[in-house]
């Protein structure tokens, strides 16, 4: 028996919780969306904030300083396919100080309407 899950008119494609291999960036690939997101951390001297760039078939995500469970306050839009938008939620931690980022996402996907963003 299959589950679907949904939530305030969007559907979850995906979700799950992953530990980065040795400090490596991790990309998670939607086959049928034909879409990736790419996440890198790294460590500065500077504030905490997330990088991030879009594209057609990609979204490239990099985390700075996100060391003490962050991530969206809300599902963050990343990609509009015809009548249908992708969002992204996540929470991010690094437990003491390993290069390793483990993560938790969900992925959202939502027909939207002719006036949505």
């Amino acid at each position: 028996m299959g589950v679907r899950a949904e939530s305030g008119g969007a559907r979850l494609i995906a979700s799950g919780e992953i530990t980065s291999f040795f400090g490596a960036p991790v990309v998670l690939r939607f086959d049928d969306w034909a879409f990736a997101v790419r996440f890198s951390f790294k460590q500065d001297d500077g504030d905490v904030r997330l990088d991030v760039k879009t594209g057609d078939d990609h979204a490239e995500l990099v985390a700075y300083n996100f060391d003490e469970g962050r991530g969206t306050a809300e599902p963050m839009p990343l990609v509009r396919r015809d009548q249908w938008g992708l969002w992204l939620h996540f929470r991010v931690f690094r437990y003491g100080s390993t290069a390793d980022h483990t993560f938790h996402y969900s992925m959202w996907a939502m027909e939207l309407q002719p006036a949505d963003p």
